[in-house]
């Protein structure tokens, strides 16, 4: 697989083993929030999703709020392909979703100045968000 997309989710269990490896050091990075197995059940439960190219990983979610929706890139890890794909895929399928805007959580001082230099995400509250 070469091509960052998302994956449908019998596309999931048939790459699970590779997916959970990718997935694993951004999960170790995290507060505990979820398992390796919790993100393959909520992505066959439809209220998460997968991107991946084979060698980079990154999940979403969408965030109903009564005046607005926004979707979540949450847990991300491996060798990131090209930027400007990730980013032009993750936007599209956030406009499709009703989305208005991109939120990330990050604790690392690095990682925040990732998120703003390479996606274009701004500071609000303790989460980076880029408004679409």
């Amino acid at each position: 697989m070469n091509t960052f997309r998302l994956l449908r989710p019998e596309e999931l269990l048939d790459q699970w083993e590779n997916l959970n490896r990718l997935l694993l050091p951004a999960l170790d990075r995290s507060n505990g929030e979820l398992l390796p197995d919790d993100i393959r059940d909520l992505v066959l439960s439809g209220r998460m999703f997968v991107f991946t190219d084979g060698e980079f990983a990154v999940t979403t979610e969408f965030v109903f709020y009564p005046r607005r929706t926004v979707m979540v890139a949450g847990f991300g890890a491996g060798k990131v392909p090209d930027r400007a794909v990730v980013e032009s895929v993750l936007t599209e399928f956030a406009r499709r979703g009703g989305a208005v805007a991109i939120q990330t959580y990050c604790k690392d001082p690095a990682m925040l100045r990732y998120y703003r230099r390479w996606f274009h995400l701004t500071p609000t509250y303790t989460l980076l968000e880029k408004q679409l």
